[in-house]
Parts: structure tokens; sequence; C-alpha cells
């Protein structure tokens, strides 16, 4: 409830403001608002207020501009507004009406706005009590209010900021009640969500695919980027997953390997082409790193099975190479090493 200080003073028949809401009202004044904050005080110090039979209590400074990082929401700044020095003061539902038109008139922001919309609805109980006559005066400023309404892609731009502000004030507490409640309810959050994928299954597809054809460049900076960071962590668990799913990837590799090899043979070809230079300067480096384990296995000693003889393994494979029908059986896995 408010404070008894929060009231007006009435003397003689006039209302008398305090200090602070004249030097409050003084400190917004400018060119542009200058007629609306005075035939504000017009509207509060009419002589009619007193006399109503019907009336409703007024916060002369609005709630909302009490505003800060601790008030954010209307039922914190609505204390303020209660207990402020002489805020609150008895109108007539005609002068409470146009007193929120001229606030909208002097701040020109989102909450006046939203505050004179409301209370000219249709089914409000303020404009039940109204003649026809002050009908007809508040609904074309209704309409005005309208018109110079905001479009729906400015109130999504307000709105988007009004959330990335809150949300920075309020991360740490977010993130703790979010832990909490996925702690709590993890196996119902599951299903529901393997259920939901179930179900729309084909559009997450269709709006992934887009995405990533839209935004395509900027994916591979950030797989780059975090390749780079996390090296290690990506190499152990792809050997982990290699090791435990091996034969079911050989299988995969093998149905697809059937189902499009000659795809695979004429994009082998063409990058050959492209990068010829390339593929010999790292086989090079690669020969070269690894010169003496390589002349080490040629000079290991295999047995031909067609010729009944022993050789070396580089001279079973130069004889694969240059007969490949007679030697398609052979494999270096099947020469028999000799003692």
């Amino acid at each position: 409830m408010p404070k008894r200080n929060s009231t007006v003073e009435i003397k003689d028949g006039k209302v008398v403001f305090s200090k602070e809401i004249l030097e409050y009202f003084e400190s917004i004044r400018t060119e542009e608002n200058n007629i609306w904050i005075n035939k504000y005080f017009e509207y509060l110090s009419d002589k009619e207020n007193l006399s109503a039979e019907k009336y409703n209590f007024h916060h002369i400074r609005p709630c909302f501009s009490f505003k800060d990082k601790t008030h954010k929401n209307r039922k914190e700044t609505l204390i303020l507004g209660d207990e402020f020095d002489g805020n609150l003061i008895k109108l007539s539902i005609r002068n409470h009406l146009l007193a929120h038109y001229c606030l909208w008139k002097i701040f020109n922001n989102f909450d006046s706005k939203i505050s004179f919309q409301r209370m000219c609805g249709g089914t409000n109980k303020y404009t039940k009590e109204l003649s026809e006559k002050e009908l007809k005066e508040i609904s074309k400023l209704q309409e005005e209010c309208a018109k110079k309404n905001k479009t729906e892609d400015e109130l999504r731009e307000y709105n988007k900021k009004y959330k990335k502000e809150w949300y920075k004030n309020n991360k740490n507490e977010v993130l703790n009640k979010n832990k909490t409640y996925r702690d709590e309810h993890k196996e119902e959050i599951m299903k529901f969500s393997h259920e939901w994928y179930e179900t729309h299954k084909d559009e997450v597809r269709k709006r992934n695919k887009k995405y990533r054809q839209e935004n395509s460049e900027q994916i591979k900076n950030i797989e780059s980027e975090y390749r780079k960071t996390h090296k290690d962590e990506i190499r152990k668990k792809n050997k982990k997953y290699r090791e435990e799913h091996k034969e079911e990837l050989k299988q995969r590799d093998k149905k697809y390997y059937e189902k499009h090899k000659d795809e695979i043979s004429e994009k082998g070809k063409i990058y050959r082409k492209l990068h010829d230079e390339e593929i010999k300067g790292k086989k090079k480096i690669d020969y070269e790193k690894n010169k003496d384990k390589i002349s080490e296995k040629g000079k290991q000693l295999c047995f031909d099975p067609i010729r009944n003889k022993p050789c070396t393994l580089n001279a079973l494979k130069c004889r694969k190479q240059r007969n490949k029908e007679l030697y398609k059986d052979v494999t270096p896995t099947q020469c028999i090493i000799k003692n």
C-alpha cells in the first residue's frame, strides 16, 4: 500500500505539487515536449478531479522512469512510484486517459505507449464509464497512437536488445537454474527430445541444409579453428571410435564403395590432374622420411608362388604391376618369407 506522504497536498481546492516532482519534469523539459508537459499539469490540476464520483489513482511521475539495474519489472518499479513524495493523485477517468496520452507525447517510448493503449482497450473498465463524446475524443487519440506505433520488425529488435541486456545481468542465475532442472528431469528431457526429433526429422534436415549453404564459409572457418585448438582430443576420440566400431565401419565403406564406385574413380582422376604436382611433392617428402624403412621392407625375402622361387618384396610388386592378371590373387600379405 502507498505511504501517506505519497499523495498530493490540496490547499484551498488547488493541487500543490512537491519540489521533487517539479524538479524531475524540469530536468526532462525540451522544446519538443514543452507544450505537452504544460498540458499534463493542466489535466492534473483540473477541478473536476476533486468532484468526480468515479476516479483512479495516478502516478504523476510514471513508474517506468524508476527503472535501473536493480529495478527492472513493473512490480519492482511500482514500489518506488508509490513511495515517491507526492506522486499519487486522484483523477477522473477522462483526465486519467488524457494524462497517459500526454505522457506518451512527453517520453515517446515503448512503456508509455503500451500503458495508453491498454487503458484505451474496448473491454477495459476505463472506457466503459465514458460518455459518447469522450469516447470519440479518446478514440481519435488511440488511432493516432496506433498509426505511430512501431512496426513488427522494430518491436522484435527492441525485444532482442532487452533480452540480451537482461541475460547479461542475470547470466549466472539462469545457468544455475537450467543445470538443476536438467539434473532433476534428465530422463523426461531425453524422451521428449527423441520424440520431437522423430516427428520433425525432415524439417530439421532441410533447415540445416539451407543454413549450411548460406553460411558455408563461416562454418568452415569455425571448424578449422576448433580442429587447430582441439587437435589431440579429436584424434584420441577417433581412435577409440574406430577400435570399438571396426567391423561396422568396414562394412559401411564397402557398401558405399560398391554404390558409388564410378563417381569415386572419376573424382580421383580429376583431383590427380588438378593436384598432380602437390601429390608428387608429398610422395617425395614421405619417401625421404621413411627411406630406411622402405629399403628394409624391400630387402625382405619373400616367395613367389607362380615362379616357385624366393624373391624380394620389391621384385614381387614389380611383377604384379607388369602381369596383373597372373598375380591377381597374390598380395604382399600372402608372401611366404623363407628362412
